[in-house]
């Protein structure tokens, strides 16, 4: 990792994955993500969070560098808004 936003947007992609995960154990809330679906499965979100953690970093590996800090910016800012959103409407982070 050369770019230190890259480290912010794991970080964010750790807490939207736990906060998916409090979803799917509690049914007052729904997934909004539609490769999810409203009502996914645990299995399902390991494995989403999987792929993406995995292709994240293969497609921020392949961009040039100076491309790269303009990915991790807007991946950052749209994973800070999910946690944010998330957050607001009483879906917690444990670990």
């Amino acid at each position: 990792m050369d770019y230190p936003g890259e480290n912010l947007a794991l970080a964010l992609h750790v807490a939207d994955y736990l906060q998916t995960r409090q979803i799917v154990t509690d049914r007052r809330y729904y997934e909004s993500n539609p490769i999810l679906g409203e009502n996914p499965t645990l299995k399902s979100v390991n494995q989403y969070f999987a792929y993406s953690a995995v292709f994240t970093y293969i497609a921020g590996e392949t961009l040039k560098p100076e491309y790269r800090k303009y990915f991790y910016s807007a991946l950052t800012m749209t994973l800070a808004q999910n946690v944010a959103n998330n957050s607001r409407i009483g879906i917690s982070f444990k670990f």
